[in-house]
């Protein structure tokens, strides 16, 4: 599972105090919050399940949508926060998953990998994050929108189910952590 209540916790209480932090620190956070609470995510068995990425493009991307914003002297709406969305979606696309259990029983697995880093649905929700007066509400939504996210990123299993000689097998996956489970109730 993926801690997105302490990650919302962690960003609320970053944004509590932010009248005294850098952009620069800001985006640093944003970033780096996000891809380390991705990055800890595990299976029901506790399992780590995506071979960990680097945060600087995310950073990068936060960077120049906080930047713009901030010199801006007018809301600049959800188009804004693409470079956001964009470098997230990209964080997950090709990513490696972890062979771990629970996956379809006793198979050998060969490939797990995101096919589509998922939709394009996170500039809109950080938009309406910042629109919010209190930094809880802002971490709520923000989080929200990471979370909505994540489940619409989509993968491919591929593997050899028993006999190992039997021909390989591709089963498809929607959204982190939660396809793992589908595999249980479908076994169970």
């Amino acid at each position: 599972m993926i801690a997105w209540p302490d990650l919302q916790k962690k960003t609320s209480d970053y944004l509590e105090d932010i009248s005294e932090k850098e952009l620069d620190a800001t985006a640093k956070f944003f970033a780096d919050s996000y891809v380390e609470t991705v990055a800890d995510g595990t299976d029901l068995m506790q399992n780590g399940i995506a071979v960990p990425k680097p945060a600087a493009p995310i950073e990068a991307a936060w960077k120049t949508a906080l930047n713009l914003q901030m010199n801006s002297d007018t809301a600049l709406g959800a188009s804004n926060w693409v470079p956001v969305e964009t470098a997230i979606i990209l964080h997950w696309t090709a990513t490696i998953f972890k062979f771990s259990t629970p996956h379809p029983p006793g198979a050998t697995g060969l490939v797990n990998m995101t096919t589509m880093g998922g939709n394009p649905i996170i500039a809109a929700q950080i938009d309406l994050a910042f629109k919010q007066e209190d930094a809880k509400k802002v971490a709520a939504v923000l989080v929200s929108a990471y979370i909505a996210h994540s489940v619409t990123i989509m993968g491919l299993w591929s593997g050899l189910l028993p006999p190992v000689a039997s021909s390989p097998v591709a089963v498809p996956w929607v959204g982190v952590f939660w396809w793992r489970l589908i595999f249980i109730l479908d076994k169970g």
